[in-house]
């Protein structure tokens, strides 16, 4: 005898089977999506193994998320950062998600070159870091304001509001912010001055303050990099810029703790928020030539016409430099800038007028980063003896610098073809210092050194990190921001920090890292990692599948691209 519960079980199970099979005939029954809606194949762009491990698996891990809702892709992998930077900002600009990272290091403990170089319209053509043609108004304006704004509060507000909005955007976001492990030969070099910022040891600080404790007094620096020619106007990474800074002084240099402190620059004096007036300290090129104000005016004149990247935040605030005296000048901005000394001051190489003025009639050169084999005399604290393309750097120690001499004679700087090979030669002694940009030990190489008594190996919370934009220029489908929603709830936080980069970073999202504390937004957040979700989010945005799982837009698709400007 059927019981009435048993009976209403019964037609509730016929009723769901006739409804399956109806569902079932008419999906098969639906004519598939017109074929000029399917979303094209992605090119991804991001680091080979060798460059960055961790990011290079988490790229490999979101490539295989995004095959899953039906996006085809293809991922090009990239040895170096000078190679990134040619492949992403290049014309015609035909890849969709560009993964890379910034180095954590003393100049950027200022916010905005984080929120500018990588998002502002002025780096946005090619050879630019904003890669992806970023372009919102509402954060253009946000970015301009928060450097005019000399108090230190109603900047910061300005600064978390443009941190919130390029978030809510979907542009930039970081997968992780990392943990620095640098070793150093601590039997070879005493009194190792750290900075901060992430990237410990790399600054000028530490190269003249190290004290050999033998006989080899010779810094050997290695680094995962293909060394390049060197010349003050070509400055295309950090790998470049920290070799010159070697060679040339700046006005300024940044404490261990990121403050600006007086260099080639005796002292400076605001005497309103567009004027400031600097005294040199007397000082001489490496040619024996004294070092003048006329050579600090020549110098930002060429950059404003020659700018590389690495040094365009820092010259292009400035309207003039006039000369008032030999060893005197006096900057006028064309509006406030906050980060003025920081930026300036402590970044713009100071070049000698005797050798550059006139070098583009003199070497036959369309611009002065095309002299090829360049004449590098700085007033720095130390002298370029060889430059081995490919190979690497050596220089003689400055021992009549004007401020600090280096302790130690001389400093070799060598390109490494990958971690492995870095590593060799640090556990051996062939090099004392790793690392000047963002390539820090792997957690198995730091236990191996610091079971090692020759090596020290310390830690640091990096300011930088790896991060994945999307291209918004015309043509691209993340011009969509519900695409960009999707693929970014494929991105597993988690997962990268415990199994790809072995515990060793923290999750990441906002531009401005949260180690950087005075300036991080800690309320910004990014989508959580949730398939499930990416594939609704599609779903409601009017997306669709065809039989094979290939994902195809929207009927008359409109693509939103700032959702923030629709509120």
């Amino acid at each position: 005898m059927v019981t009435r519960r048993r009976w209403s079980r019964l037609v509730c199970s016929l009723v769901l089977a006739v409804l399956l099979v109806v569902s079932m005939s008419t999906v098969g029954m639906a004519a598939e999506p017109a074929a000029d809606r399917l979303v094209p194949d992605i090119l991804v762009l991001g680091p080979s193994p060798a460059w960055v491990t961790p990011q290079n698996e988490a790229m490999l891990a979101l490539v295989a998320e995004m095959g899953k809702v039906g996006l085809k892709t293809t991922y090009e992998a990239l040895p170096n950062w000078p190679a990134f930077v040619r492949r992403a900002s290049s014309k015609p600009w035909k890849w969709g998600i560009a993964a890379g990272s910034f180095a954590g290091r003393p100049a950027r403990l200022d916010p905005h070159e984080f929120l500018t170089t990588g998002l502002t319209q002025a780096y946005a053509g090619e050879g630019g870091t904003n890669f992806g043609g970023y372009a919102n108004p509402k954060f253009q304006e946000l970015a301009a304001r928060q450097a005019e704004i000399m108090e230190p509060k109603a900047r910061k507000a300005l600064v978390f509001e443009a941190q919130k909005l390029v978030a809510d955007d979907l542009y930039f976001q970081y997968q992780y912010n990392g943990r620095s492990l640098i070793g150093y030969n601590q039997q070879a070099w005493d009194n190792a001055v750290m900075t901060a910022g992430g990237n410990a040891f790399a600054s000028i600080t530490n190269m003249v303050s190290i004290i050999p404790k033998g006989a080899d007094r010779t810094i050997k620096v290695g680094e995962i990099y293909r060394p390049r020619p060197l010349n003050p106007f070509n400055i295309p990474s950090a790998h470049e810029y920290f070799n010159l800074r070697l060679v040339y002084d700046t006005l300024a240099e940044l404490s261990p703790a990121g403050v600006p402190e007086p260099w080639l620059a005796r002292s400076w004096k605001m005497v309103d928020d567009t004027t400031i007036d600097v005294e040199l300290r007397e000082a001489h090129w490496h040619d024996g030539k004294p070092v003048t104000a006329e050579d600090v005016a020549f110098t930002f004149q060429m950059y404003q016409k020659h700018p590389p990247g690495y040094i365009k935040p820092g010259v292009d605030p400035v309207r003039s430099v006039v000369v008032t005296g030999p060893r005197s000048a006096r900057f006028k901005l064309a509006k406030p800038f906050a980060p003025f000394i920081h930026f300036s001051f402590s970044g713009v190489l100071i070049v000698p007028r005797h050798v550059w003025d006139g070098v583009v009639e003199r070497e036959k050169v369309k611009q002065p980063d095309e002299w090829a084999t360049p004449n590098l005399t700085g007033s720095g604290p130390f002298k370029v003896v060889k430059v081995v393309p490919g190979e690497g750097y050596v220089y003689t120690a400055n021992k009549t610098h004007y401020l600090k001499p280096p302790r130690a004679d001389g400093l070799v700087y060598k390109g490494f073809a990958n971690s492995e090979a870095r590593f060799l030669a640090l556990a051996s002694g062939q090099i004392d210092f790793h690392t000047i940009a963002f390539y820090t030990l792997t957690a198995d190489q730091a236990k191996e050194a610091k079971a090692s008594p020759a090596l020290k190996v310390v830690e640091a919370r990096d300011i930088g990190g790896a991060w994945v934009t999307f291209n918004l220029r015309e043509g691209s489908p993340f011009q969509d921001y519900a695409l960009r929603r999707a693929v970014s709830h494929l991105i597993d936080r988690k997962k990268i920090v415990e199994d790809f980069a072995l515990g060793l970073a923290e999750p990441g999202c906002s531009v401005i890292a949260p180690a950087n504390a005075q300036w991080h937004n800690p309320a910004v957040r990014c989508p959580e990692h949730d398939p499930g979700k990416a594939r609704q989010v599609l779903v409601d945005a009017g997306y669709q599948w065809d039989g094979k799982g290939r994902l195809y837009f929207p009927v008359n698709h409109k693509p939103t691209l700032y959702p923030s400007l629709k509120r």
